[in-house]
């Protein structure tokens, strides 16, 4: 143990840094956060690409029915939804 200058009370060696045990707990936690957030960031982009298909089969699907409801059934019975869909 140290003396203070002109003190006579003894100071610890600890001057308020970390210990090992401490900085590695926190770097699991902030390894737990990050994981979880990039696992969230792929779900999320993964679901934003099937909503993205599924609005667009929507879509086109109701472009066919208004198109059967005002012409009638078409004589050729496979095709495309050209030229944006082919």
């Amino acid at each position: 143990m140290y003396r203070k200058a002109g003190s006579s009370t003894p100071v610890s060696s600890r001057n308020g840094g970390f210990t090992l045990l401490e900085t590695l707990i926190a770097l699991a936690i902030i390894s737990g956060v990050l994981v979880t957030v990039l696992v969230t960031l792929d779900y999320h982009i993964d679901a934003t690409g099937r909503i993205r298909a599924m609005t667009t089969a929507t879509l086109l699907a109701r472009e066919k029915v208004e198109d059967i409801t005002i012409n009638g059934l078409p004589v050729v019975s496979e095709g495309d939804f050209a030229p944006a869909f082919p």
